[in-house]
């Protein structure tokens, strides 16, 4: 355990030294307006799996041939871009009171949960995401920390083996119960709603007066969806999966309308 922190610790600690480093001569500076971001994502995913019969009943995660910094999550990876506008709220000494971000954003995944049992194999895939999020944050000199409410489009392609479910995928309620209705598909994906209002965080530091760099985590809630069987649609499967990110990239802002 101990090993695992320090492994941890080490490649973040530098990080945060090399950006403070950087962002020291720009302690003054409080970015507005118009800005595009991108960066790095990495992700820890589980999904957690249940069949209508009760046989099965386990949940099933990322895996990382790797030891360290992010163990778990090395392997899978993307890209995340965003366009958004900041707006600074200020007091008449210029003391900053709150920030306000609005923000589209899309982030390329790349994660595979592939799992083989005795009786068939499970495999699942996240291909992307994307949607809208407001930001509220605070100036604390250079460092500037955030909560992110935002609302996921999230694209899924699902395969259970032991299910032949004719590419039809169904909704979950949130205790688990598979509902008639079906959610929309396009060949063997499926993209559904998620919301996640408590526990994305951010927190960002300037290296130029146009340039940030940020560090985001993002927890999202189940997406929660089913398999039925064709022939026999009391032989189910009810899904719940959960991907975690982890954003580390830059902003660059393009233009602030409310500048001198």
């Amino acid at each position: 355990m101990q090993a695992t922190i320090k492994n941890l610790l080490t490649p973040t600690s530098l990080f945060l030294t090399f950006v403070l480093t950087l962002a020291i001569p720009l302690v003054s500076v409080a970015q507005q307006g118009f800005y595009f971001g991108t960066g790095f994502n990495t992700y820890m995913t589980h999904e957690e799996v249940r069949s209508s019969d009760g046989q099965y009943d386990f949940s099933h995660s990322t895996q990382s041939k790797n030891d360290g910094f992010l163990s778990q999550s090395l392997g899978d990876y993307g890209v995340g871009l965003s366009l958004g506008f900041r707006k600074n709220i200020n007091a008449p000494s210029g003391k900053n009171i709150l920030t306000l971000d609005a923000q589209y954003y899309y982030n390329y995944q790349n994660v595979t949960l592939d799992n083989d049992f005795d009786a068939f194999r499970i495999k699942t895939t996240a291909h992307y995401n994307h949607g809208y999020r407001l930001a509220l944050g605070h100036h604390f000199g250079m460092i500037h920390p955030y909560l992110i409410i935002q609302g996921i489009y999230q694209n899924i392609s699902p395969y259970n083996s032991s299910i032949d479910n004719d590419g039809i995928i169904y909704d979950v309620d949130d205790d688990g119960t598979i509902l008639d209705t079906t959610l929309k598909t396009k060949g063997d994906s499926f993209s559904t709603e998620v919301f996640s209002f408590i526990g994305g965080f951010g927190i960002e530091v300037p290296v130029h007066p146009k340039w940030t760099v940020n560090v985001e985590y993002i927890p999202m809630k189940h997406v929660e969806y089913g398999l039925r069987s064709v022939s026999n649609p009391d032989n189910y499967f009810a899904n719940g999966l959960v991907i975690n990110q982890l954003h580390v990239g830059f902003r660059y802002f393009l233009y602030d309308p409310f500048g001198k």
